[in-house]
């Protein structure tokens, strides 16, 4: 089990081929350190690589384990956010947008922790539950942050807003049948 990764050149090798690298990485929790790559197949215009170590194997982020104990109340959140909306929307509307800001920023902040792989101990490839908590509580400063004055910015400018999003999306439902006739 693993991955592998290939790399095309722009450049032209013989025969109008494009020079080629592959990388095998294979999944080996016990590797030694002292490991290195092994050449699997090496011309001119390919070259083929092997690897294996624990950079291999896969790690499961289940997050559906975390969230069960939650998941009988979500129904209960739906219904009663769904009655502030019909009895209060234009007034409820401000602190949705502020929510949505909110609610982005955490997944981007949380999106680009789990990208760069700050949050898995490089040893065990087991999540650092010290990191996960501070990044939880970095995107819960960044987020808040980002509603307060998203809040502010669309309490003074909702119609603004509203009315470029609704051009936007106009224009893009006009000029989508035409630019798709063009080509």
């Amino acid at each position: 089990m693993g991955y592998s990764l290939t790399y095309k050149s722009q450049e032209d090798c013989d025969g109008g081929n494009k020079v080629e690298y592959k990388m095998n990485i294979y999944c080996k929790k016990d590797a030694d350190e002292g490991r290195k790559f092994e050449m699997v197949e090496a011309d001119k215009c390919a070259i083929e690589m092997n690897w294996e170590g624990p950079e291999g194997c896969s790690f499961d982020l289940n997050i559906t384990k975390y969230l069960e104990p939650f998941a009988k109340f979500f129904g209960f959140f739906e219904i009663l956010i769904g009655l502030v909306v019909c009895f209060y929307g234009s007034k409820f509307f401000e602190y949705t947008f502020a929510t949505l800001a909110f609610t982005l920023m955490n997944g981007i902040v949380i999106g680009a922790a789990y990208n760069m792989q700050i949050m898995i101990d490089p040893k065990t490839y087991e999540l650092n539950v010290p990191i996960v908590c501070a990044v939880v509580v970095v995107a819960i400063l960044v987020g808040a942050f980002v509603a307060v004055y998203s809040y502010r910015a669309f309490k003074d400018y909702m119609a603004a807003i509203i009315a470029g999003w609704c051009g936007g999306v106009l224009m893009t439902l006009i000029l989508t049948p035409i630019t798709s006739l063009q080509g």
